[in-house]
């Protein structure tokens, strides 16, 4: 079990670990992956093939990311300037990731324009997940496979996103909350709740 294992660092030799990069004890780093920049790594972290972690990420003890997750990469935020002429919108923000948190294949996390983007202890995100600039997920919910979290929405602790939701930036959703499978989320939804449809109706 890795997370039991004696202190030791695992890295394969075709892995590529920045110098500015900080390791903690206990971490395994798979083939083809790449972590670059001022990345922070804690205790007892598994990170699969094919990852990639650049610029300002820190993760917390005890995590998992699977095999073709991308972190930390600069968000899909574009301006328009005056003469019409679309331009990515300058990052400056980090990633946190906290404690006991298990990110599945293929999952994207941007990092914050401004803010930083922060994941919470003990959560769970499903394959092909989007999580986007500056969004905020609270402690032990679950982000299921597919799901598109748009930038600087608020999700709170304890909540059950279904695959295939989608949520509009900038909105919140309160603890103890349900979204439905393949709803798009466009207004806030209270804590307690239960969110189902397109567009999602607040059922209780």
């Amino acid at each position: 079990n890795f997370l039991t294992r004696k202190s030791k660092v695992e890295i394969h030799s075709t892995a590529i670990i920045d110098k500015k990069v900080r390791l903690g004890k206990n971490i395994s780093v798979g083939p083809y992956t790449v972590i670059e920049g001022k990345v922070n790594l804690g205790d007892n972290i598994k990170i699969g093939s094919s990852v990639n972690i650049k610029n300002k990420v820190t993760i917390k003890n005890n995590t998992i990311i699977h095999s073709g997750s991308k972190i930390g990469y600069d968000p899909f935020s574009f301006g328009i300037s005056k003469n019409l002429k679309s331009y990515l919108y300058p990052s400056k923000g980090a990633v946190l990731i906290g404690e006991f948190v298990e990110i599945f294949p293929n999952c994207t996390i941007a990092r914050g324009t401004e803010n930083k983007t922060k994941i919470g202890n003990w959560v769970k995100i499903g394959e092909q997940a989007n999580i986007g600039n500056s969004a905020n997920i609270g402690d032990n919910s679950i982000i299921c496979a597919s799901t598109n979290i748009c930038g600087r929405v608020k999700i709170g602790s304890k909540c059950w996103i279904a695959p295939k939701v989608s949520i509009r930036q900038g909105l919140k959703v309160g603890n103890n909350s349900t979204i439905g499978l393949g709803s798009v989320v466009v207004k806030n939804v209270p804590k307690n709740s239960l969110a189902m449809g397109v567009p999602a109706k607040i059922r209780k």
